[in-house]
């Protein structure tokens, strides 16, 4: 976004507001008549947008196991573990079971079945670090199964695949000792319908008295989210936890997806862990709109960046415009053709105290691009994209999802 606006848009605000506020927000943005630093020539590498595509191993793997949620962007989830306190291992991926939408109970869950698979890409760090083989993770595909066991629990079990036709199929045998498994207590009680969405996520941890950071994942189990824990490990508090409404998509795990976003210093460099920047992506009420033709020539809110404190690198806050607290996110396509625009509106400065006069020079211009998935049943979810030299933004658009990058 420029300084320079429309002389149209503020004529018409100023002439809702008072004279003397008017003439003095003129004057001051009228000096604001700079262009905006082009980051790419400044020092931050431009980012090319690049699609997350799906191998044709694990194309057929999920064919074979009759799960059509694999592709589904939102869905799914990836990134890298932690290794140590500041470095990375290698990218994972995580998908859920489609059939995990229609159990709704824990007598769902009395035989053994698989719930989710893990996909470990291949690395030059090999042997894997054990932030993977505490889940006895190896590179390839790796079966995450689950069951409910009255009187203990959820169980669950990372086991190999087999080669025959359903490279998961239930009731393993001997699929050695079961993981830690935490209930996530519901959003309602008794939980309603629909509570949790049928997503898979990675999350972070740390590792007890050693206090390394431990990633982990979750999925939905009935009408609860179940979270699989390596040992000797505990959930980090949610970044957000006390700075937000107690709403569904902020308080049910799944809905939302929090964790320590990466930095990259160069661009030759691969992206690497950072503690200084935690924070939340959940959806707008966007996510939940159905149809193309309501994205047409409106700004539709698809999800809120929340940050506990002031991101501290550049790309978060020059190619975002990010700051601390809520970040709310906008998508719209262009009428009569497939192109997408996405913005973030800014609430620091000027911005902060007159957001409602100053219009389009409160917003930051963001790149959308939208894989069509054809299947009307997408959760209205939104989660952080990994990306070797970004991290971004994935969320629902229609019977899609619209990846929305910095620029």
């Amino acid at each position: 976004m420029s300084c320079n606006a429309s002389a149209v848009a503020f004529r018409s605000s100023a002439r809702r507001r008072p004279f003397v506020l008017a003439i003095a927000l003129s004057l001051l943005l009228t000096a604001c008549s700079e262009p905006e630093p082009n980051f790419a020539l400044s020092g931050l590498p431009s980012l090319v947008p690049t699609w997350h595509q799906l191998d044709s191993g694990t194309t057929d793997f999920c064919s074979r196991q009759g799960w059509d949620t694999c592709p589904i962007w939102i869905a799914t989830d990836d990134q890298r573990f932690h290794v140590g306190r500041d470095s990375l291992g290698p990218v994972a991926f995580i998908a859920p079971a489609s059939d995990l939408a229609t159990k709704s109970s824990r007598s769902a869950f009395q035989v053994l079945e698989a719930v989710a698979v893990i996909r470990v890409d291949p690395d030059n760090a090999l042997p894997l670090p054990d932030s993977y083989t505490a889940f006895n993770l190896s590179v390839g595909f790796n079966c995450v199964y689950a069951q409910y066991v009255g009187g203990v629990g959820y169980q669950a079990y990372v086991i190999p695949p087999v080669t025959g036709p359903t490279p998961c199929p239930a009731s393993p045998a001997n699929p050695g000792t079961p993981y830690v498994v935490l209930e996530d207590t519901p959003f309602t009680t008794p939980p309603r319908p629909g509570e949790v969405p049928n997503v898979a996520r990675f999350h972070e941890g740390t590792e007890r008295g050693l206090q390394r950071p431990r990633a982990f994942f979750g999925f939905k189990c009935g009408t609860r989210w179940c979270m699989v824990l390596p040992p000797n490990t505990r959930p980090d508090p949610l970044p957000h936890n006390g700075a937000v409404p107690k709403e569904l998509r902020w308080v049910v795990r799944g809905w939302h997806d929090a964790q320590h976003l990466s930095v990259v210093d160069r661009p030759d460099e691969r992206i690497k862990y950072s503690s200084e920047n935690p924070a939340t992506v959940a959806p707008g009420e966007g996510a939940a709109i159905d149809g193309l033709e309501n994205f047409e020539g409106r700004w539709v809110h698809a999800a809120t960046v929340h940050f506990r404190n002031n991101p501290t690198h550049q790309k978060y806050t020059g190619g975002w415009k990010f700051h601390a607290g809520m970040n709310e996110v906008y998508i719209q396509k262009e009428r009569g053709s497939n192109r997408w625009a996405g913005r973030v509106k800014l609430r620091d400065g000027w911005c902060g105290a007159f957001w409602w006069l100053m219009g389009d020079r409160c917003y930051k211009d963001l790149s959308v691009d939208r894989a069509d998935h054809n299947k009307p049943d997408i959760p209205a979810t939104a989660r952080f994209r990994w990306d070797e030299h970004d991290e971004g933004v994935w969320v629902r658009c229609d019977d899609g999802c619209c990846k929305v990058s910095g620029t």
